[in-house]
């Protein structure tokens, strides 16, 4: 067996030992788990029988803190507590064995990074926990055999590591049970072989190793393939450049990539494509992004045929689409006017709109409920170990602190600066010292913070909490306002302006004459004002709970009552929730690929001597990646080009990904899912061995949606302050889809009992690590949400690819005076590709280029003359570096078209400009499109594309030149060959 990590290219940690013999017998493992708690059980039934009626009074001793109180709470009785701290020791070792047990077993089935360093944690833990426990009952010992001596000060150290060993005790017996509970579960289920292998037979016989193909992600994986000199040292760009094994660069070939902005792109790709129609059959990729996959995903889904499952009205015929690779999306054609006029996709009617403010409460209050369940849940039982304890520990509300829990922060934290600071001073040194003094020291400062939390702002939280007027008035106002501020909140964040009041005029208008950065500042106040309520009110929850539980306060009860049934019945109904709910399911995201596909998934069909569009069934015509997202005539000599959805995939390590970009790139076709730096699955095996949960999300549609998921808990490149309540109100719009290097390793490791199967749906940890920022990029799941995260003109996945002639179209919303997102689209492809693009034109596409003209052409602009750019098409060379055998050096051209004004633009789009002072620049938080601005863009699209077509045949045809194939001598070899229709070009 491999321990090559798919993921990073190093060496996974070996399989030997202990490690690999529990792997190697199943029942070996479960006789490991017994047995540890057999001695647990065992050990703590004698110390109960045998430390005799003094002990529940002992956890008193322990904590005391002082030799007068130890004195009061022994009395006469010392013999017997000495007798039990003596007995003690006995069920010190079972519960430690017990731990490390469960550590121990817990490394040995994990398959993530983070699953392993909790085992590890917990083991930790669990023998600092000992080693407290046993100082404690050495610093007792004196003090209870003879309690009315002076041994205050061992009274208080012992204190301190009671309270030490209590702090990491709990939270490690938690983590022991989610362990054994989790091995005991893969042990006796169903193995994982019958998981991944594809439940259509007939199609794939092969295990699941040999159907999924992943590329090696080591930076140096191919300095053993025969790369020499330069091609070596360039190994990160062919890694990067890594395509799966079934998909052929596109070498003397076109590529498009139309750029993400919402409908704003997709209307101006739509018109723009329209215009390059020739040039767009004959490529071999199309890319797209947010927007763009709106426009490429329904040329796409209009080409396909109807399944003969789908029924139809009557009086429509059934077949073969009546849309083909010429015409589809065309002007005028059935597809693009149903298009038009559902231009406010999301929402139009008083109906629509209630149902998307419905289904964003619905969100926060799901949240909400879920959060708060947990805080109850979780703080009821810390409220009753709290109980357990004498008064001193939370007198005062946790101010100040027992002296023994103060001596126990001081301490801790004061070892873990000096950690931190012989490291500094050591490592230089002493290299092998280096890590694990890093490891120390962070460690012991979590265990500071940790102690802090639990010795003072717990109970100070509690103390607080539990002096309410009315505890009932308290919870139910307080969960009102936090649900109506976090509601408030979420659609600030969602639309960044209070797009949901676009019909309010007062409101409207008032926000229209406000600059943008006072917009901006409004809507961040708006959102960290529901951020801070909403935290406030789970914070008072869980004081309450604490409060009510040990009677902090006389007047403070339980709604209710005191009765255990508010417990009993939350818990019940918390674990329901964590077995049963999908996650995603609950947020924006299923909403939102809906209401997209009435807009953008439609076909046109026969009507006898008419045809007509027909939205696609979203309920019962799943457009599953691998039918509906092939090549449209075949892979190899189609007439269209194979789409490739470009979004982003979260990935927590920073040794994958760059300082603040937190993303890789993801893509999703017909054929693959995934990326060089992730790993590639096939589509179709994905959809096989995924649960529905999953596999609804990967269709064409749901492609579609994830690639514009622009508002989502992380925004990678484009994170932002308000992501954290878009996940704590679940309102975004991003998803978790299965990770192919985690399939990988479930491959390599093929039918052993302790690989955990693919989850069958996104559980509640999602929503944990969305909160937390927490995402492992080797999980079973990844969070996917836009593209543009990644990069927003799909340029750097085209050149990827590397074809010959690459035709970008930028509909993005940047700023006006600058192409800004194409410039960051170079950078990124060197840095990423190693590829270069020159381009010393670039500039003439800002605003305010134009220059002087005729004065006939000056009074048509007017006051335009600021916003009209020199041009609105430029063009630069490739160069793509030498990256060894298969990928030589070449050089190919770009094609760049930009969505701008110019002197040429056509007059009924400068007279539209001139009223709308944001086009062709509308904010991307506009989904709400109407008729004229659909016009426009889709017009400018076309004029631009046109403009486009007159530079790419400027480029190599004299004027006037008739022909119909022309060879682009920009390719190393014999040059790029296209047909098109009609090369002539009109006189000026």
């Amino acid at each position: 067996m491999s321990n090559t990590d798919a993921r990073t290219g190093g060496t996974a940690p070996a399989d030997r030992g202990v490690r690999h013999w529990l792997r190697s017998h199943r029942w070996g493992a479960v006789a490991a788990i017994g047995t540890a708690l057999a001695v647990f059980v065992l050990t703590a039934w004698l110390y109960r029988r045998w430390a005799g009626t003094d002990t529940p009074r002992m956890l008193e001793v322990e904590v005391a803190g002082s030799s007068r109180a130890i004195d009061h709470l022994v009395g006469p009785n010392a013999r017997s507590y000495n007798h039990a701290l003596w007995v003690d020791y006995l069920f010190i070792a079972g519960y430690g064995i017990a731990l490390v047990t469960a550590g121990v077993v817990g490394r040995s089935v994990s398959l993530t990074r983070n699953a392993r360093r909790i085992s590890s944690a917990l083991i930790a833990a669990a023998v600092l926990a000992v080693l407290c426990d046993i100082a404690e009952n050495e610093l007792l010992r004196p003090v209870v055999h003879n309690p009315s001596s002076s041994k205050n000060e061992f009274a208080v150290a012992a204190q301190a590591f009671s309270f030490v060993k209590w702090t990491l005790v709990l939270p490690a017996a938690a983590v022991a049970i989610v362990i054994v509970l989790t091995t005991l579960w893969r042990a006796l289920g169903v193995p994982v072989a019958d998981r991944l292998r594809s439940t259509k037979a007939n199609d794939h016989e092969q295990a699941a190793t040999d159907v999924v193909e992943f590329p090696a992600l080591d930076p140096d994986h191919d300095l053993d393939n025969g790369l020499a000199g330069q091609a070596a040292s360039r190994s990160a760009w062919r890694a990067n450049s890594h395509l799966p094994q079934d998909r052929p660069y596109a070498r003397q070939q076109i590529g498009f990539c139309v750029s993400g902005g919402g409908i704003r792109s997709a209307t101006f790709a739509l018109g723009a494509m329209d215009s390059l129609r020739d040039w767009l059959r004959q490529a071999r990729y199309l890319v797209s992004v947010s927007g763009g996959g709106y426009a490429a995903g329904a040329m796409q889904l209009a080409l396909k045929d109807l399944p003969k499952d789908v029924t139809l009205p009557e009086d429509l015929d059934p077949g073969t689409s009546a849309a083909t690779a010429a015409d589809v999306y065309t002007g005028g054609s059935a597809e693009l006017d149903h298009t038009r006029k559902h231009g406010r996709y999301l929402a139009e009617s008083a109906g629509e709109w209630t149902v998307a403010l419905t289904r964003i409460l619905r969100g926060v209050i799901v949240n909400l409920l879920v959060l708060g369940l947990i805080i109850v849940v979780v703080g009821r039982t810390l409220a009753h170990v709290y109980a357990l304890f004498p008064s001193t520990i939370l007198n005062k509300g946790g101010w100040p602190p027992p002296t023994g829990v103060s001596w126990a922060i001081g301490v801790t934290a004061g070892a873990a600066l000096a950690s931190f600071v012989g490291r500094i001073l050591l490592a230089p040194g002493l290299n092998r010292t280096s890590e694990p003094l890093k490891r120390l020291a962070a460690g012991l400062a979590g265990l500071a913070a940790a102690l802090a939390v639990a010795g003072i702002g717990l109970p100070a939280l509690a103390w607080v909490a539990g002096n309410p007027p009315n505890t009932s008035v308290a919870l139910s106002g307080g969960g009102i306002v936090s649900v109506l501020t976090a509601w408030g909140g979420a659609i600030v964040a969602f639309g960044k302006r209070p797009a949901v009041t676009a019909n309010l005029k007062k409101v409207q208008q008032r926000w229209s004459k406000a600059s943008p950065k006072q917009r901006g500042i409004a809507a961040n106040v708006s959102v960290a004002v529901a951020l801070l309520v909403v935290l406030a009110a789970l914070l008072g929850l869980l004081g309450i709970v604490l409060a009510t539980t040990t009677k902090l306060t006389a007047h403070s009860t339980w709604p209710g009552g005191r009765d255990e049934w508010v417990y009993t019945v939350g818990a019940a109904v918390l674990l329901a929730l964590l077995a049963a709910v999908d996650q995603v399911r609950w947020s924006l995201h299923p909403f939102y690929r809906r209401r997209l596909a009435t807009a953008f998934a439609v076909r046109r069909v026969r009507h006898g001597e008419k045809v007509r569009a027909v939205p696609y069934d979203f309920e019962h015509e799943a457009t599953s990646l691998h039918e509906y997202g092939t090549r449209h005539g075949g892979a190899d000599t189609g007439d269209f080009p194979q789409i490739i959805f470009s979004c982003a995939a979260h990935d927590s390590d920073r040794s994958v990904t760059q300082p603040g970009r937190r993303v890789v790139p993801w893509t999703m076709s017909g054929d693959y899912v995934g990326s060089p730096m992730i790993g590639w699955a096939p589509s179709e095996y994905l959809h096989d061995i995924a649960a529905p949960a999953l596999r609804a999300d990967l269709t064409v549609q749901a492609a579609q949606a994830l690639s514009g998921a622009a508002i989502a808990a992380q925004m990678g490149r484009m994170d932002r302050a308000y992501s954290r309540l878009l996940a704590v109100t679940n309102a975004g719009l991003g998803s978790w889809l299965p990770n192919p290097a985690y399939l990988h390793k479930l491959a390599e490791h093929g039918d052993q009992w302790w690989v955990p199967r693919l989850p069958r749906r996104r559980y509640l940890s999602t929503l944990g690590r969305e909160i937390a920022g927490s995402y492992p990029g080797d999980g079973p799941l990844l969070f996917v949400t836009d593209g543009g995260h990644y990069e927003n003109l799909g340029l750097v996945e085209l050149l990827r690819h590397r074809p010959t002639l690459a035709i970008c179209i930028d509909g993005s919303g940047d700023r006006p005076d600058v192409a800004s997102t194409f410039a960051e689209a170079i950078q990124l492809a060197y840095e990423e590709l190693g590829v270069v693009i020159d381009c010393n034109e670039a500039a003439d596409l800002g605003a305010g280029t134009a220059g002087p003209a005729v004065p006939a052409v000056d009074q048509l602009t007017g006051e335009l003359k600021e916003r009209l750019a020199r041009s609105s098409v430029t063009t630069a060379t490739i160069s793509y570096p030498d990256l060894g055998p298969g990928l030589p050096r070449e050089e190919g051209m770009l094609l760049f078209a930009k969505a701008t004004l110019t002197r040429q633009t056509p007059f009924e789009l400068l007279a539209h400009a001139s009223r709308n002072p944001s086009f062709p620049n509308d904010s991307t938080a506009d989904q709400w499109f109407d008729f004229a601005q659909f016009d426009a863009y889709h017009a400018l699209g076309r004029h631009v594309g046109e403009q486009a077509r007159r530079a790419l045949l400027q480029r190599v045809i004299p004027a006037q030149q008739e022909s119909t194939t022309i060879v682009l001598p920009v390719a190393a070899g014999e040059g790029l060959v296209v047909q098109v229709a009609d090369v002539l070009l009109p006189t000026e």
